[in-house]
């Protein structure tokens, strides 16, 4: 079905035959406005087995996504784009303070029919910083089986809006959050999520404690 669709798009786009060794750009829809949800992602392993001392710093994945479909857009609009978007390398530009184009970042898409959605990873967000301290340790059992951990990670935004941020920690074995002060999400097995709003110009705090037994 979705080979279908690029060769019916693929048709209509042979407006003309090629001579050889000719090569012709068109576009495949016309510009339209879309909407879009950006979000930065810090995606680490906890480490929740040893000791660390000392903070880290890192910066997170600005992912955007949107939807390839009728709705996607403005509500006058019946498709943004709507249609079949073949593989390939799709890239981001922004508006710098002159209004000119400036590119952010660029990804590959995979073969994306109507109606799914796109997912854009374009690079990391360097006006946004975590850091990240442990702040307890122990081990519970002359087994070294059973262990607990305390973190504490801030998150810096420098942007002039707020950030919609996602701390994603990766946690082994058989895992309990015991406590926190915002509360998680566990999309898999072995992964907690907590999603964060960051005022612009501000800070928040996250702290929890995780008890794992292998």
């Amino acid at each position: 079905m979705i080979r279908q669709q690029f060769d019916q798009i693929l048709t209509e786009l042979e407006i003309n035959r090629l001579a050889n060794d000719e090569t012709r750009q068109v576009p495949l829809f016309q510009p339209t406005e879309v909407a879009v949800t950006v979000t930065y992602i810090s995606a680490n392993g906890a480490s929740p087995l040893a000791s660390r001392q000392g903070i880290e710093r890192t910066h997170p994945q600005t992912e955007i996504r949107f939807t390839n479909g009728p709705g996607a857009g403005k509500a006058d609009q019946d498709q943004a784009p709507g249609v079949p978007l073949p593989s390939g390398t799709a890239r981001v530009y922004q508006a710098d303070s002159t209004g000119s184009p400036r590119l952010i970042g660029e990804d590959r898409i995979p073969h994306t029919p109507v109606g799914e959605t796109v997912k854009l990873q374009t690079g990391r967000a360097f006006d946004i910083t975590i850091e990240r301290r442990q702040t307890a340790f122990s081990r519970l059992d002359a087994d070294q089986k059973l262990f607990e951990s305390a973190y504490a990670i801030t998150v810096k935004n420098a942007k002039t809006r707020e950030a919609k941020v996602r701390i994603v920690e990766s946690l082994p074995g058989d895992w309990e959050i015991l406590s926190e002060n915002t509360p998680h999400q566990k999309p898999t097995a072995n992964r907690a999520v907590w999603p964060l709003t960051v005022p612009a110009g501000g800070e928040v705090n996250l702290t929890y404690t995780v008890r794992v037994r292998l």
